[in-house]
């Protein structure tokens, strides 16, 4: 196999909490099944941080209730790499106990390591072209830093 390129190291995920010794950047990971071997592309986030949900306070300015999350999409992945991301680190469901390490705000540079529920879309929400999934998005809520 041909060596891969790798532009986004700093976005990695390990199954469990408080795993950082287990993070492994999820760019380049080669997932294999029912088709042809396929390493994962970089993973768009910048602009997805999501502080939690808004509560107006009685002045009128916001403040945020509850856990922050933030979305990881991909433009195209096989049904082998949605297959990974279930069977690694949602146990072959849709959600699962991970740490990772990712960006949180606008700043694509400022990253650190948190606990969170990887949710995976279930099936009826996906779109396909072909054998391939279009705009794969995971979302890694409750996050708490480390």
């Amino acid at each position: 196999m041909p060596n891969l390129d790798v532009f986004q190291s700093e976005y990695q995920l390990a199954a469990g909490y408080n795993n950082a010794a287990g993070l492994s950047t999820i760019e380049g990971t080669v997932a294999t099944a029912n088709d042809y071997p396929r390493a994962f592309g970089p993973v768009r986030c910048y602009s997805s941080y999501d502080p939690g949900e808004i509560v107006v306070r009685g002045n009128g300015t916001y403040t945020f209730n509850g856990f922050a999350s933030v979305r990881w999409t991909w433009g195209l992945v096989s049904r082998a790499q949605e297959a990974y991301i279930r069977d690694t680190f949602c146990g072959g469901g849709y959600a699962g106990e991970v740490t990772v390490r990712t960006t949180t705000d606008d700043s694509p540079e400022t990253f650190a390591n948190y606990n969170a529920v990887l949710l995976a879309p279930r099936h009826a929400e996906l779109s396909f072209i072909g054998r391939r999934i279009e705009n794969y998005a995971i979302t890694l809520s409750r996050l708490v830093a480390l």
